[in-house]
């Protein structure tokens, strides 16, 4: 496997729906020569014509981005490919044996499947050591996160040169293993899930949880993780708040061993210095206070939307 790590000299897109024009846009904006490919005749063609100049066109007047009349014809030279067709494991095979057939033995190629594991689609896929899953979200140009997964066979160095393409696109992205759903749409799924069951259980309307949400622990969620505020808010108080809920609740809100063992050692979070993360002396002060500013520039800001 090749193992340079510079920018692709060309990506292609396959699928231009919101995610992949997104996804197109993004990688044109950071320097790529782009190809777009999209089923419905014509489609692909008109989204590239309506490009500002400025996007579609360089400096010297040369195109940057163009539509390709077939997936064969996009996947011919290119360094990277991004498959971002209907999410129909079906179609996402025929798609990924065609483009796989095409393009070089050094391509890159990927899914932004949003939930197929990707040891599930390697087997479509010629040379499966070039092939993982880029999950972007939507809109993919505008998002920072990105999770990228290797399957069992994919070479590291596949992994490496995808992960450089998408820091240098401006994108932060985080490696996670194959799985259904990934750990975005898991998260988000299990979430929404016990959303609905409040309100089907009449507790709140879909509006006034919508509030809940955004206003409270999805503010917080917006600077740091869910460790990170865990340890913040004390482990201790999270054990506590889970046997209420599982006395109330059932089981399901039972507190897993990895949070009792750490309460049962004293490891309550930052303020004893050690809880899912270690922290030390100064930093303990300083994350609180660096923390409340943030939360306090992020409420003018929203408020001023």
């Amino acid at each position: 496997m090749n193992t340079r790590l510079d920018h692709a000299g060309t990506t292609a897109v396959i699928g231009t729906g919101t995610m992949g024009r997104g996804i197109a846009r993004l990688f044109l904006r950071a320097g790529h020569t782009v190809r777009v490919h999209d089923h419905v005749t014509g489609l692909a063609a008109a989204w590239v014509e309506s490009l500002p100049d400025e996007e579609r066109l360089s400096a010297d007047g040369g195109v940057r981005i163009s539509d390709a009349a077939t997936p064969a014809d996009a996947a011919n030279g290119a360094d990277l490919i991004i498959e971002a067709v209907a999410e129909d494991r079906a179609v996402k095979a025929v798609v990924l044996k065609v483009l796989s057939a095409h393009a070089s033995d050094d391509c890159v190629i990927a899914s932004n499947t949003s939930s197929f594991p990707i040891d599930d689609l390697a087997p479509d896929c010629a040379l499966p050591e070039r092939f993982l899953g880029i999950h972007f979200f939507n809109p993919a140009d505008v998002i920072p996160g990105v999770e990228v997964i290797p399957g069992r066979a994919t070479d590291p160095e596949v992994v490496a040169r995808a992960t450089a393409w998408l820091t240098a696109a401006g994108k932060r992205p985080a490696t996670v293993r194959s799985s259904p759903g990934f750990i975005a749409n898991r998260l988000q799924m299990a979430l929404f899930l016990e959303c609905l069951r409040c309100v089907d259980e009449g507790l709140v309307t879909p509006e006034d949880l919508d509030t809940v949400v955004s206003t409270t622990f999805g503010f917080r969620l917006s600077l740091f993780g869910p460790f990170a505020i865990a340890d913040m808010a004390g482990l201790d108080v999270y054990q506590s708040i889970f046997a209420t809920l599982e006395a109330g609740l059932g089981e399901q809100f039972t507190a897993p061993e990895s949070l009792r063992s750490r309460t049962a050692r004293g490891q309550f979070g930052l303020k004893v210095g050690q809880g899912f993360k270690t922290y030390d002396g100064p930093q303990r002060s300083e994350l609180v206070t660096a923390r409340d500013a943030k939360y306090a520039k992020l409420r003018d800001f929203l408020e001023d939307l």
